[in-house]
């Protein structure tokens, strides 16, 4: 797996660097967490402050092409960035107990709601 930049744009009111690039020899899509570490040591930059927004691959086709966003500094990242995709890029999940407890607060709503028989 070959990563090449295409493009590398710099967006100086988000303190970041836009950047698109190719994935040379994808047999399948490459996952963020493959990707990250290489493009965070080509761009120079550290991989908590690297952002892989997109990545898409064609059927029959050996190659894959993405866009990331390389922030100067995690303020700026925390400012503009959407917490999923943060999560995506770092690999966090919800917790375990996030799920359940807005299973139970929907169930509580719509007992309310109902009216009571009698």
């Amino acid at each position: 797996m070959k990563v090449d930049i295409t493009s590398k744009v710099e967006n100086k009111s988000l303190h970041r660097t836009e950047v698109k690039f190719n994935v040379a020899d994808a047999v399948v899509t490459p996952s963020r967490k493959e990707l990250l570490p290489k493009i965070a040591a080509m761009l120079n930059a550290k991989e908590n402050l690297v952002v892989i927004e997109k990545i898409s691959h064609e059927f029959g086709v050996r190659e894959a092409t993405g866009t990331a966003r390389v922030y100067k500094e995690e303020k700026a990242l925390k400012a503009e960035e959407p917490h999923y995709m943060v999560g995506r890029n770092t690999g966090q999940k919800k917790k375990p107990g996030e799920k359940k407890a807005a299973k139970k607060k929907e169930a509580a709503a719509a007992k309310e709601k109902a009216p009571e028989k009698k």
